[in-house]
């Protein structure tokens, strides 16, 4: 399966979310496609592409006018954006 595909079919299958949190799921995903190509396999994401992606994120944050990114305290993979 595509990264793009598996994207696309997880939030529009999330029928329980408001639209705020849809449009953050749509962000995110915009970004992960960015980094990794929308046609990169999921099966070949390994954690250590994670730890890139989240390097990029964190040296990348002008991406996203007026707010910050900080690291959620479990894993690498959460992260609150926060405006400043």
């Amino acid at each position: 399966m595509l990264l793009s595909g598996f994207l696309k079919g997880y939030i529009e299958s999330r029928t329980d979310i408001r639209d705020r949190t849809r449009n953050n799921l749509w962000q995110a995903a915009n970004f992960l496609t960015e980094f990794f190509g929308s046609d990169r396999r999921l099966d070949s994401i390994t954690p250590g592409d994670g730890d890139q992606w989240r390097v990029w994120l964190l040296e990348g944050s002008a991406r996203i006018p007026h707010v910050d990114i900080v690291d959620g305290p479990n894993s690498s993979s959460e992260r609150l954006f926060v405006a400043n």
